[in-house]
């Protein structure tokens, strides 16, 4: 199939771009489909319009001579309000404006995961369980939702009557603490998703964070209170400790490892640390020059990392309440933050639609995330040989006419990876296999889903492949 592209486009190669329209952006994508990257590609002389590339490797490709126009060669994401590392690494996780969420593996290098997991935004609600075995993700859509990382699975979902700000795993993975703005904090049992206790507030819920031992839960609301509820596993809630400085909604709360100081971050421009036990506030750290959105305390205690609206994050001295850098090459907010569990990096993502490694030594941005290249799973021409559809993890079904002046048709309808696609002996229906328990039945000159088809005992099955009899 490679060599055939290859042909047809050295064929395109002495045509002018009114003649050849889409034809060789076709052809270029379809073949950065198939091998994965266009590395060592020969695109001299080509017309090249409107081409969509989508972060992928182009070294040695020659380009000399060609026209380019409306071409863009990487895929931002949408913005970053959340992120998330887990326990011990293998997974790093970043959820986005428009509810998508990717996990990837190998410290950012390799996707492991890239779905529609939410209607609405994903605002610093993302949390994976201590065993890295689960991410709960929530959503201004109202939902929590608890995901299988080895299966890509919805395990259940719950859900709040308002915005869902935050949300965090006990340290022993039992429950998820979910808070938002209808004024609850809402504690789950993270295995059979049971609301097993609400707790009332008396306004918008924006932040909760877990004590190391998990006995006390922190809350930060809109009026810039922060509470401390004691937790028994046979008894409610209970506060136990009202913090009071803020002037401005709480948006990051974080326990020191030892569980001994909370750091707070808010809408007021400061970060305060807090003494747990005495509820007075030790040091007022001042420096930012807009509203905080988010904070995390080191693994290791020694720093304390905030981020906001200025687009820098701060670096600060946890034992001495003192400003050590500031992180700066962020273009626009910055929404969450996370750091390594070694300590020695820091992962951020902003409005700006890209995610930074950030070296904390050295205070330098080690490497820049703009975007993800997306897998191709399955293949599949039309019985006429004029037509293809091709399958991956960008959850769509794509058709391409290699001949036409025209764009490739995107069948959108997936909530999950696709992973086998076939067409009707007749080439009038095509056929599309998901991870989401779907089989969808298309008409290919619509472009309209006809018939979905489920698993209607196992609301987890994941289907792999297709075919007609």
């Amino acid at each position: 199939m490679e060599e055939q592209l290859l042909g047809l486009l050295s064929q395109l190669r002495p045509w002018e771009q009114e003649a050849v329209g889409y034809g060789p952006t076709n052809l270029i994508s379809l073949l950065r489909e198939l091998r994965g990257h266009l590395r060592r590609l020969d695109l001299s002389r080509l017309a090249i319009r409107g081409a969509y590339l989508q972060g992928v490797e182009m070294q040695d490709a020659t380009l000399s001579e060609a026209t380019l126009r409306d071409a863009v060669f990487t895929e931002a994401f949408n913005a970053i309000w959340a992120v998330a590392i887990s326990a011990r690494g293998t997974f790093w996780a970043a959820g986005s404006s428009r509810g998508e969420v990717r996990v990837w593996r190998e410290e950012g290098h390799t996707l492991h995961l890239a779905w529609q997991a939410h209607a609405d935004t994903v605002e610093r609600a993302l949390a994976f369980s201590p065993d890295e075995r689960l991410l709960a993700t929530g959503s201004w859509d109202g939902t929590i939702k608890l995901w299988d990382l080895e299966r890509g699975a919805l395990l259940w979902t719950g859900w709040h009557t308002d915005v869902v700000k935050n949300l965090a795993f006990a340290p022993d993975g039992q429950i998820l603490a979910s808070c938002g703005e209808d004024a609850t904090i809402r504690l789950w049992d993270a295995q059979s998703g049971t609301n097993v206790e609400t707790i009332a507030a008396q306004g918008a819920v924006f932040s909760v964070a877990w004590s190391s031992d998990g006995t006390q839960l922190a809350s930060g609301y809109f009026d810039g209170r922060i509470q401390i509820w004691e937790l028994q596993a046979t008894q409610p809630a209970t506060c136990v400790q009202t913090l009071s400085g803020h002037t401005h909604w709480v948006l990051g709360l974080a326990f020191a490892p030892d569980g001994t100081q909370l750091a707070s971050a808010s809408w007021d421009r400061t970060v305060r640390l807090w003494d747990i036990a005495s509820g007075r506030c030790l040091h007022t750290l001042d420096g930012h020059t807009d509203r905080l959105h988010t904070v995390a305390w080191s693994p290791d205690g020694r720093t304390v990392a905030s981020g906001g609206f200025d687009h820098t994050i701060w670096l600060w001295d946890a034992e001495q309440g003192s400003y050590r850098a500031g992180l700066q090459g962020h273009t626009a907010p910055v929404y969450s933050i996370a750091f390594t569990p070694d300590s020695s990096r820091l992962l951020s993502g902003s409005e700006d639609r890209t995610l930074r490694v950030w070296d904390i030594e050295s205070g330098q941005c080690v490497r820049i995330i703009q975007g993800y290249a997306v897998a191709l799973y399955d293949v599949a021409w039309s019985p006429d040989g004029k037509r293809l559809a091709s399958v991956g993890t960008d959850m769509l079904v794509t058709l391409w006419d290699v001949a036409a002046e025209t764009l490739p048709r995107t069948l959108h309808g997936h909530r999950w990876t696709v992973h086998g696609v076939e067409w009707s002996p007749d080439g009038l229906l095509l056929a599309s296999a998901g991870w989401d328990n779907t089989l969808r039945l298309w008409d290919p000159a619509t472009g309209a889903c006809t018939q979905i088809l489920q698993d209607p005992d196992y609301s987890d099955t994941v289907f792999y492949s297709v075919a007609w009899g």
